[in-house]
């Protein structure tokens, strides 16, 4: 996880991977779903807000939150399938 965020916030471009098919993999057999997504969210939100703070701090949630809205979006076009 720390590469992917170093990637995306701070251009490392250090991490190599896909989130989403091993998140939609995951879903698979753990349920994922808006209710999961919320809480993840919350807790990111309040980690980062006790950690850290800034112009970097408010995209790290800005990119998070637009990132689960995302994931739960394919979660669901995958599980209709």
């Amino acid at each position: 996880m720390y590469s992917f965020w170093s990637s995306l916030l701070l251009g490392e471009h250090s991490f190599t991977g896909n989130p989403m098919a091993t998140h939609i993999a995951l879903s698979k057999n753990i349920p994922l779903t808006a209710l999961e997504f919320s809480e993840w969210i919350q807790l990111f939100n309040a980690t980062v807000d006790d950690l850290f703070e800034g112009e970097k701090a408010n995209e790290a949630k800005i990119r998070a939150a637009n990132i689960a809205r995302l994931m739960l979006f394919k979660i669901e076009a995958a599980s209709s399938i």
